[in-house]
């Protein structure tokens, strides 16, 4: 956190600055005026930034420099990120209110009303573990910002279709928010969850599918969980507050992961007769990415093996596209597939031409 003193530290070394930064602006076109209202919707201060950047002697010390100003004296950051109190920052995704957002989420329930079906059709079981919004988990921190009216409405409003669809998706809100007061569910400075934070949705989710799945072979594997090397984790959102590496120390202390791996301590080989796969998981960076460890702790509570076909950077659309378009989905269908999907990507928008499905075909796309 930025103590005052950090503040008139950094005031005053602002006035050292100043001849090079009055150089800096002399050299500047003229971006916008007054009237022209982009000082109004913050397009004066981006092009002012970008123009900055560019003229300025040393523009990799320039960019860190403008980086702590706008973080140690206005708690902001760049486009993208929404800065909190306490060293917490937040995705710009979990607080945006865009035009389309009813068609971008009626687009989004049309395509899992599609994949729901087309698994039905091949005697494949679905559940969808919506991942609750790192802003809604931990608003307390929010400061001065509030999601829009459609991100708050958001996360019911899905549980309520997916129900009605019939469709296994566990409410993983709740759990969350009691389970936040002795654990760090999520980084203070990454989208993503903590370890324990992955640990306690795959509890849940397993939990759920040894109740509404009872086909599954839930508890034929045993799995532990080793830790592994203690590391420094920079989160994803310091990318959009780049004070290092001159200002490093005026932004958020490093946070502290604890590396996890997940092993068998017993084979399924010879238990089943067909030898079918029994569960699939499909997702984000919150499943593919193993510093999470959120594939482990699912084989490890559901007492099975799962094969991953989570992507990193994709969205949680493309890669069900990509599985259902593969041959091991065509040659080992599995029993069930669990869905990963963060809440914030219900409306997002997304690109996928390119990537059509038969099935899909009758969403619009």
């Amino acid at each position: 956190m930025v103590t005052t003193l950090q503040r008139l530290g950094v005031i005053g070394f602002l006035l050292v600055m100043s001849g090079l930064g009055i150089w800096s602006v002399s050299k500047m076109t003229v971006i916008a005026t007054p009237g022209s209202g982009r000082f109004v919707d913050g397009q004066w201060r981006q092009q002012f930034e970008d123009q900055y950047t560019e003229t300025f002697p040393v523009r990799p010390f320039a960019t860190s420099l403008w980086a702590a100003i706008q973080y140690t004296l206005f708690s902001e950051g760049r486009q993208g990120v929404v800065v909190g109190s306490s060293d917490w920052l937040f995705s710009q995704e979990e607080f945006s209110a865009y035009a389309d957002f009813d068609h971008r989420l009626q687009q989004q329930y049309q395509r899992i009303i599609a994949v729901r079906d087309h698994f039905r059709a091949n005697d494949i079981d679905l559940a969808i573990l919506i991942i609750p919004a790192k802003a809604r988990v931990y608003s307390e921190y929010l400061g001065k910002h509030k999601p829009s009216d459609q991100q708050q409405a958001l996360y019911p409003q899905v549980h309520e279709f997916l129900a009605a669809q019939s469709i296994v998706a566990p409410e993983l809100l709740s759990v969350f928010i009691q389970q936040k007061v002795s654990q760090q569910l999520f980084f203070k400075t990454d989208t993503h969850w903590t370890p324990a934070g992955a640990d306690l949705a795959a509890t849940f989710m397993a939990t759920t599918a040894a109740k509404r799945f009872p086909d599954i072979q839930s508890g034929s594997q045993q799995f532990q969980t080793e830790f592994k090397e203690l590391l420094e984790h920079r989160g994803d959102l310091l990318n959009f507050i780049p004070l290092s590496p001159y200002f490093t120390a005026l932004g958020p202390d490093p946070e502290l992961l604890q590396q996890q791996q997940t092993v068998a301590l017993t084979s399924d080989i010879g238990l089943f007769s067909d030898q079918r796969v029994e569960v699939a998981l499909v997702g984000t960076s919150y499943s593919a990415n193993e510093l999470w460890n959120f594939a482990g702790y699912l084989k490890q509570h559901l007492g099975v093996d799962l094969v991953n076909y989570a992507e990193e950077g994709h969205g949680p659309m493309l890669p069900m596209i990509n599985y259902l378009q593969s041959d091991d989905f065509m040659d080992a269908p599995p029993r069930l597939v669990i869905w990963e999907f963060p809440e914030r990507y219900l409306s997002m928008p997304d690109d996928l031409s390119g990537h059509r499905l038969p099935f899909l075909m009758t969403t619009g796309e």
